[in-house]
């Protein structure tokens, strides 16, 4: 073909012939060019709808999942990490009634799934405060020593009538001086602020309701609200600790947990 396309033609008729075969062959290239390009958009098309029509949290997204994990991986910046981190994915709501509804909401209890919480199975975060710590299992002074402590007769986090009760200090005491530990600022906590509670599966989104204090040895926050609540307690005043303040939000979303989960610290509403 190099050899024939480079040699000189013989006649007028033969630069006629040739510059003719050139010409078919380009309109022949550009047409299949052009059936290919089209066939490649409509392929895309469709896979598009395809993944639009893929519920979250689908057996038939995790299925497609398995099998083009590239469609579904999300872009990465030139750092390698999602930009403003990833967007809140809603839990898929199975639809049924939770147990936690038929709680009593007059008196405090311990139920079997609080029972089997192990430690440090969620985390407690307050953006707004930059906090963010493990939940430890039960109320002795000796637990409340190390942290957010999740109480007895608390509930864990979920769509019912569920009051997830955490307790902490607020100060301690060095060398005759008070010390800002844990919840010392859980005072700053206000209105549109997001509170969170996560395992290894889900995201519990809080929103701030009100604060209150009570005295010692009132209880009542502790009980079930009627509402899927958070609740934090601490001594106050600083020092002096013979009341308790509490800080209640309701559950405003449950989430996917994802690596780069974007713990918004404001309602923006």
């Amino acid at each position: 073909m190099e050899e024939f396309e480079q040699s000189e033609p013989a006649s007028g008729r033969g630069r006629t012939a040739l510059a003719e075969a050139r010409l078919r062959k380009k309109r022949v290239l550009s047409l299949f060019l052009a059936a290919v390009l089209g066939a490649a958009v409509a392929l895309a098309g469709a896979f598009g709808v395809l993944l639009s029509k893929l519920a979250d949290g689908s057996p038939m997204q995790e299925a497609a999942e398995r099998v083009l994990p590239f469609a579904f991986a999300p872009a990465e910046t030139a750092e390698g990490e999602l930009p403003g981190g990833d967007l809140p994915v809603p839990w898929l709501d199975d639809g049924l009634p939770d147990p936690a509804d038929a709680l009593p909401a007059d008196k405090l209890f311990i139920t079997e799934e609080r029972r089997n919480y192990r430690e440090k199975d969620l985390r407690l975060v307050i953006p707004v405060l930059e906090f963010d710590e493990p939940v430890y299992d039960g109320t002795d002074a000796a637990t409340l020593n190390r942290g957010a402590c999740l109480y007895e007769v608390s509930q864990l986090p979920g769509k019912g009538n569920r009051n997830v009760s955490i307790a902490g200090h607020r100060n301690g005491v060095k060398n005759g001086k008070i010390t800002e530990i844990l919840f010392y600022h859980l005072d700053k906590v206000g209105e549109g602020d997001y509170l969170y509670l996560c395992d290894d599966e889900k995201v519990f989104r809080y929103l701030y309701k009100y604060t209150v204090t009570v005295e010692e040895d009132d209880w009542s926050e502790i009980y079930s609200k009627g509402y899927s609540s958070l609740t934090l307690t601490t001594c106050t005043p600083i020092g002096v600790a013979d009341h308790r303040l509490i800080v209640c939000a309701a559950l405003d979303g449950i989430f996917r947990k994802t690596e780069n989960f974007d713990f918004t610290a404001k309602n923006s509403m």
